[in-house]
Protein backbone atom coordinates (compact mmCIF):
# COMPACT_ATOMS: atom_id res chain seq x y z
CA UNK A 1 0.00 0.00 0.00
CA UNK A 2 2.88 2.42 0.60
CA UNK A 3 4.99 1.66 -2.47
CA UNK A 4 4.71 4.50 -4.90
CA UNK A 5 6.07 5.97 -8.07
CA UNK A 6 9.68 7.12 -8.46
CA UNK A 7 8.85 10.84 -8.14
CA UNK A 8 7.17 10.28 -4.76
CA UNK A 9 10.14 8.22 -3.59
CA UNK A 10 12.51 11.00 -4.60
CA UNK A 11 10.42 13.54 -2.71
CA UNK A 12 10.45 11.40 0.44
CA UNK A 13 14.21 11.01 0.28
CA UNK A 14 14.58 14.77 -0.11
CA UNK A 15 12.39 15.22 2.97
CA UNK A 16 14.59 12.87 4.98
CA UNK A 17 17.73 14.75 3.92
CA UNK A 18 16.11 18.01 5.04
CA UNK A 19 15.14 16.38 8.37
CA UNK A 20 18.72 15.30 8.99
CA UNK A 21 20.04 18.74 7.99
CA UNK A 22 17.49 20.50 10.21
CA UNK A 23 18.29 18.38 13.25
CA UNK A 24 22.02 18.87 12.72
CA UNK A 25 21.56 22.65 12.45
CA UNK A 26 19.63 22.83 15.71
CA UNK A 27 21.80 20.31 17.53
CA UNK A 28 18.99 17.76 17.60
CA UNK A 29 17.88 18.79 21.07
CA UNK A 30 15.15 21.00 22.41
CA UNK A 31 15.83 24.18 24.25
CA UNK A 32 13.78 26.76 26.06
CA UNK A 33 10.84 27.95 23.93
CA UNK A 34 11.60 25.38 21.22
CA UNK A 35 8.74 23.04 22.06
CA UNK A 36 5.83 23.11 19.64
CA UNK A 37 2.52 21.72 20.79
CA UNK A 38 0.77 19.29 18.50
CA UNK A 39 -2.65 20.86 18.26
CA UNK A 40 -5.23 21.35 15.54
CA UNK A 41 -4.92 20.22 11.95
CA UNK A 42 -3.65 23.47 10.44
CA UNK A 43 0.06 23.38 9.64
CA UNK A 44 2.41 25.50 7.60
CA UNK A 45 4.05 23.81 4.63
CA UNK A 46 7.33 23.99 2.78
CA UNK A 47 7.98 22.60 -0.67
CA UNK A 48 10.63 19.92 -0.85
CA UNK A 49 12.92 19.92 -3.87
CA UNK A 50 13.65 16.65 -5.65
CA UNK A 51 16.93 14.99 -4.73
CA UNK A 52 18.84 11.92 -5.77
CA UNK A 53 18.01 8.79 -3.76
CA UNK A 54 20.06 8.31 -0.61
CA UNK A 55 22.64 5.60 -1.14
CA UNK A 56 22.87 2.80 1.37
CA UNK A 57 26.09 3.42 3.29
CA UNK A 58 28.87 0.84 3.00
CA UNK A 59 28.42 -1.93 5.55
CA UNK A 60 24.70 -1.25 5.95
CA UNK A 61 21.84 -3.63 5.07
CA UNK A 62 18.55 -2.89 3.32
CA UNK A 63 15.44 -3.65 5.38
CA UNK A 64 11.71 -3.54 4.63
CA UNK A 65 8.49 -3.39 6.61
CA UNK A 66 5.00 -3.12 5.09
CA UNK A 67 6.61 -2.32 1.73
CA UNK A 68 8.45 0.65 3.26
CA UNK A 69 12.22 0.44 2.92
CA UNK A 70 15.21 1.78 4.84
CA UNK A 71 18.75 0.69 5.75
CA UNK A 72 20.40 -0.20 9.05
CA UNK A 73 24.04 -0.79 10.02
CA UNK A 74 25.19 -4.32 9.13
CA UNK A 75 25.53 -5.37 12.78
CA UNK A 76 21.88 -4.55 13.56
CA UNK A 77 19.26 -7.29 13.92
CA UNK A 78 15.52 -7.02 13.58
CA UNK A 79 12.09 -8.51 13.84
CA UNK A 80 10.54 -7.85 10.44
CA UNK A 81 7.12 -8.97 11.71
CA UNK A 82 7.16 -6.28 14.43
CA UNK A 83 8.90 -3.54 12.41
CA UNK A 84 11.66 -3.20 15.03
CA UNK A 85 15.47 -3.26 14.52
CA UNK A 86 18.28 -2.83 17.08
CA UNK A 87 22.09 -2.80 17.31
CA UNK A 88 23.98 -6.01 18.10
CA UNK A 89 22.51 -9.17 19.54
CA UNK A 90 19.19 -9.32 21.30
CA UNK A 91 15.58 -10.13 20.72
CA UNK A 92 12.05 -8.90 21.25
CA UNK A 93 11.52 -11.46 24.05
CA UNK A 94 11.35 -8.68 26.65
CA UNK A 95 9.74 -6.07 24.38
CA UNK A 96 11.28 -3.39 22.19
CA UNK A 97 15.01 -2.96 22.95
CA UNK A 98 15.96 0.34 24.60
CA UNK A 99 18.07 1.38 21.60
CA UNK A 100 16.12 0.61 18.45
CA UNK A 101 14.07 1.83 15.51
CA UNK A 102 10.38 1.19 14.94
CA UNK A 103 8.43 1.72 11.75
CA UNK A 104 4.82 1.17 10.83
CA UNK A 105 1.56 2.76 9.89
CA UNK A 106 -1.42 3.93 11.92
CA UNK A 107 -4.73 3.69 10.04
CA UNK A 108 -6.98 6.73 10.13
CA UNK A 109 -10.66 6.29 9.32
CA UNK A 110 -12.87 9.23 8.36
CA UNK A 111 -12.78 11.85 11.09
CA UNK A 112 -9.47 10.69 12.59
CA UNK A 113 -6.84 13.39 12.94
CA UNK A 114 -3.23 13.12 11.74
CA UNK A 115 -2.33 15.55 14.52
CA UNK A 116 -3.87 13.19 17.09
CA UNK A 117 -1.79 10.30 15.72
CA UNK A 118 1.40 12.38 15.98
CA UNK A 119 0.47 13.59 19.47
CA UNK A 120 -0.33 10.08 20.68
CA UNK A 121 2.88 8.57 19.26
CA UNK A 122 5.06 11.36 20.74
CA UNK A 123 3.17 11.61 24.05
CA UNK A 124 2.48 15.30 23.25
CA UNK A 125 6.21 15.97 23.67
CA UNK A 126 7.33 16.76 20.09
CA UNK A 127 10.25 19.24 19.99
CA UNK A 128 11.92 20.91 17.02
CA UNK A 129 8.72 20.23 15.08
CA UNK A 130 8.96 20.76 11.36
CA UNK A 131 5.83 20.70 9.16
CA UNK A 132 6.17 20.26 5.41
CA UNK A 133 4.68 18.44 2.46
CA UNK A 134 6.16 15.64 0.40
CA UNK A 135 4.59 14.90 -2.98
CA UNK A 136 1.43 16.60 -1.71
CA UNK A 137 1.35 14.61 1.54
CA UNK A 138 1.41 16.26 4.96
CA UNK A 139 4.56 15.40 6.93
CA UNK A 140 5.92 16.18 10.39
CA UNK A 141 9.36 15.53 11.86
CA UNK A 142 11.03 16.21 15.17
CA UNK A 143 12.32 14.67 18.36
CA UNK A 144 10.79 13.90 21.73
CA UNK A 145 11.58 12.35 25.10
CA UNK A 146 9.39 9.84 26.93
CA UNK A 147 10.58 8.85 30.38
CA UNK A 148 14.26 7.93 30.01
CA UNK A 149 14.28 7.53 26.18
CA UNK A 150 14.99 10.17 23.53
CA UNK A 151 13.46 9.73 20.05
CA UNK A 152 13.86 11.24 16.59
CA UNK A 153 11.37 10.49 13.85
CA UNK A 154 9.12 11.40 10.96
CA UNK A 155 5.39 11.01 10.23
CA UNK A 156 3.79 11.11 6.77
CA UNK A 157 0.05 11.18 6.07
CA UNK A 158 -0.97 9.15 3.01
CA UNK A 159 -4.56 9.56 1.78
CA UNK A 160 -5.64 6.10 0.63
CA UNK A 161 -9.23 7.05 -0.22
CA UNK A 162 -11.76 9.73 0.71
CA UNK A 163 -12.47 7.86 3.96
CA UNK A 164 -9.13 6.28 4.86
CA UNK A 165 -5.59 7.56 5.44
CA UNK A 166 -2.43 6.10 6.94
CA UNK A 167 0.01 7.89 9.21
CA UNK A 168 3.35 6.26 8.31
CA UNK A 169 6.14 6.64 10.86
CA UNK A 170 9.75 5.76 11.51
CA UNK A 171 11.25 6.58 14.88
CA UNK A 172 14.62 5.80 16.44
CA UNK A 173 15.23 5.85 20.19
CA UNK A 174 17.94 5.37 22.80
CA UNK A 175 18.28 6.04 26.52
CA UNK A 176 18.80 9.79 26.99
CA UNK A 177 22.42 9.32 28.14
CA UNK A 178 23.23 7.12 25.11
CA UNK A 179 21.36 9.14 22.47
CA UNK A 180 24.34 11.33 21.38
CA UNK A 181 26.34 8.18 20.54
CA UNK A 182 23.55 6.96 18.22
CA UNK A 183 22.30 10.27 16.79
CA UNK A 184 24.40 10.12 13.61
CA UNK A 185 23.35 6.50 12.97
CA UNK A 186 19.68 7.38 13.59
CA UNK A 187 19.85 10.28 11.14
CA UNK A 188 21.45 7.95 8.58
CA UNK A 189 18.61 5.45 8.99
CA UNK A 190 15.97 8.17 8.61
CA UNK A 191 17.72 9.47 5.47
CA UNK A 192 17.27 6.05 3.81
CA UNK A 193 13.56 5.66 4.74
CA UNK A 194 11.22 5.51 1.74
CA UNK A 195 7.55 4.80 2.46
Amino acid sequence: MCKSNWKRTQMLIAMMILLVSGLAACGGGGGENENAAVTGDAVSSESVQEAAPADIPAGWTAAEFNDCSFAVPGDWNGDADAGVWWPGEGSMAMGRPATSLHTGGMPMLQGASFEDRVANRTNNALENRRDFTVAGMQAVSGNWTIRDKKYVGVFIKEEVSADVAIAHFLDCRAPVADFPAYEEIFNGIIATFTP
